[in-house]
């Protein structure tokens, strides 16, 4: 194929790996591990498509010392190739470890192929193993050529074989794009490793890279960074959607708003870490109670938000109750020293909806303050003490 061909995809993953570069080293500060891992992908990805670009401009061209320049590019190739993968590889692990390192071990144990295909390259320089250099800078593959594409898928694979684990065996939510990119870029190997001339697993693998880092941009702008669930702004947003669209008669709107009984006392006796715990724990309790059809939200410290459209406002107490029946189930397991309970304001509005969002967020908030005054009585505590200063 034409040098336009091959330098145009370089020049359009190059521009987009810039893009992505700019938004990531932009932020500044402390990168958490699977960012930083992120990073390293994107890093790897710009060096293989310099260093593909500089092929394409030696490639049949003959001049004094281009014959080893070539052999430099094409070996730096072979061995950086693996690397994005690797890190792939990498990143899956550390997606739910937050600020952990990579254990050394870990680490060591994944890179075993990286090395065992660096001495399959040195190996090549000789006897043309991964690949063979001719008097006009152009290089073929060589018989083991395969050992090279399965070096590099296997990181792939390795990664999609974790994230069927992480979902099934340990039923850990896993994001769909994490399963899904990558066999764009399994599909696009098979189709290069088996047409010749086809140079299409970079610009695939930019391509995956940009899907992946507008998913996790995207992410990162909807959801609570401590419970991964929707942040106040898009629940307040979904509230707006459902009073400006659902004006019939027949339709309710149904709203929970939660606060976590004795929250400050949690944090006070027993420390902020065990404080965040909780409120994962609570928001997986949240998810697995209440149906896919509730928006559910994190709408400030120990609050919680649900909004749902329904038929009957009967619907909310069964839910509810289910729910109120997972969280004692919860308590019994002494998971924690202590017991996490709720109080809870809910209300409907239908018949032509006789609210406006804020007056509707304002009915759940009072009758809430009303369910924890009474909670409060009963334990003879002043509610004043679970209200930060």
């Amino acid at each position: 194929m034409p040098l336009l061909y091959h330098m145009q995809n370089s020049i359009i993953g190059l521009i987009l790996i810039m893009i992505m570069l700019h938004y990531v080293l932009g932020r500044g500060g402390k990168r958490q591990a699977h960012d930083s891992l992120f990073v390293n992908m994107i890093f790897s990805a710009l060096v293989l498509l310099v260093l593909k670009m500089c092929m394409e401009l030696l490639s049949g061209r003959v001049f004094l010392g281009s014959h080893t320049m070539y052999a430099i590019l094409v070996s730096g190739l072979f061995v950086v190739s693996p690397l994005p993968g690797f890190f792939y590889f990498l990143y899956i692990d550390q997606l739910d470890k937050r600020w952990e390192k990579v254990p050394f071990h870990f680490g060591l144990l994944a890179g075993i192929p990286i090395a065992i295909n660096f001495m399959f390259v040195l190996i090549s320089l000789s006897n043309g193993m991964l690949f063979s250099l001719g008097a006009n800078n152009i290089y073929t593959r060589g018989n083991y050529y395969f050992l090279f594409v399965a070096c590099n898928i296997g990181y792939i694979v390795g990664g999609q074989i974790y994230l069927l684990f992480h979902r099934f065996v340990q039923g850990k939510k896993t994001n769909v794009p994490l399963f899904v990119v990558p066999h764009f870029l399994i599909i696009a190997t098979i189709i290069q490793v088996n047409v010749e001339g086809m140079e299409i697993v970079l610009i695939a693998f930019t391509l995956s890279l940009l899907i992946l880092f507008l998913h996790t941009q995207n992410t990162k702008a909807n959801r609570d960074y401590l419970t991964s669930l929707y942040n106040r702004s898009v629940g307040e947003e979904y509230l707006n959607y459902l009073f400006s669209h659902t004006g019939k008669k027949d339709t309710i709107i149904g709203g929970m708003l939660m606060d976590i009984n004795f929250f400050k006392d949690v944090n006070d006796q027993y420390g902020h870490e065990m404080g965040d715990r909780s409120l994962r724990s609570f928001a997986q309790l949240l998810r697995e109670n209440f149906s896919r059809s509730w928006m559910i939200c994190r709408y400030g410290g120990d609050e919680f938000l649900l909004l749902r459209e329904m038929a009957c406002a009967e619907g909310m107490d069964e839910a509810l109750l289910k729910f109120k029946e997972g969280l004692e189930a919860f308590n019994a397991l002494d998971i924690f020293p202590f017991m996490l309970e709720v109080s809870v304001g809910k209300g409907v509005v239908q018949d032509g909806h006789t609210h406006d969002p804020a007056t509707f967020l304002k009915m759940l908030d009072e009758n809430m303050y009303l369910n924890k005054r009474n909670y409060y009585t009963r334990h003879d505590v002043s509610i004043l003490s679970d209200i930060s200063p």
